[in-house]
């Protein structure tokens, strides 16, 4: 495969919408935080995706998304919203329900080791001493600037279990993305990964929640809050995402992948 190679231009652009794809995921921690005391996670990952698939239409109809898609492809598209979009942001927003905001970001920081090493597995990458060394040490970094990792209460040790669950499906996406042929634009990939899991959580929770008060979502903090996490957090930082996508190419979808959660 053909790797492309941008201008400088081209990778100052790249770099201002990681940076702002960035900023939108780690503000996520906040609002699901503000969010989950009065939203059980399964419905707020429901709610969240219900409202990223019209954003994210809308947005494959501007760019004008050609759907087809192979039948050999779709057990690798369905694998891939079955991983990274339904169980992934379901122990995600478990975790920071049962931890806190700050010990969530600091988890999924610390994760890019998970990534290394499934690139290692899956994909028969080999690992170099400055890789592992790097990764490391980044590691260490983060948990040293944040702190919140060593003040962690016996009461929270769920919820970091379901972060880095959450860690582990999630980082191991990439490496099921570098598989999917470079004709399905990164954008249909998120798009047909969030309606897969949209419609996987849809039976589950009327199991759950047969008598839940569905009201509460349209309450402003709560409805904002959704907005946030559905357009904000998940569409717009999918755009930005799938911007880098066209500037780095197919061979840097780990980044689209990384940033648009």
């Amino acid at each position: 495969m053909n790797e492309l190679k941008p201008s400088a231009a081209s990778k100052f652009k790249g770099s201002l919408y990681l940076t702002i794809a960035a900023s939108i995921w780690g503000g996520m921690f906040v609002v699901v935080k503000i969010v989950v005391p009065s939203v059980p996670p399964m419905i707020l990952v429901w709610s969240r995706y219900l409202i990223a698939i019209v954003a994210l239409l809308l947005l494959c109809l501007q760019q004008r998304i050609d759907w087809h898609v192979d039948r050999h492809d779709l057990p690798l598209l369905i694998g891939i919203g079955l991983i990274g979009q339904l169980a992934s942001i379901v122990f995600q927003e478990t975790g920071t329900m049962l931890a806190n905001a700050q010990i969530g970001s600091i988890v999924t920081a610390t994760t890019p080791a998970f990534m290394t090493l499934f690139a290692a597995w899956l994909l028969h990458e080999k690992l170099t001493r400055l890789q592992l060394l790097a990764v490391t040490s980044a590691t260490i970094g983060v948990i040293l600037a944040g702190g919140g990792m060593f003040h962690v209460k016996h009461s929270q040790l769920l919820g970091v279990g379901s972060l880095l669950i959450a860690a582990l499906t999630w980082h191991s996406c990439p490496c099921y993305l570098k598989k999917v042929p470079a004709r399905y634009p990164a954008l249909q990939v998120t798009t047909i990964g969030t309606l897969v899991a949209l419609i996987g959580l849809t039976p589950m929770i009327a199991v759950a929640y047969p008598s839940y008060n569905w009201a509460i979502l349209l309450t402003p903090k709560i409805g904002g809050g959704l907005l946030y996490l559905g357009i904000i957090s998940t569409a717009i930082a999918s755009s930005c995402g799938t911007k880098v996508f066209n500037i780095y190419g197919q061979a840097n979808q780990v980044y689209f992948s990384s940033f648009s959660r």
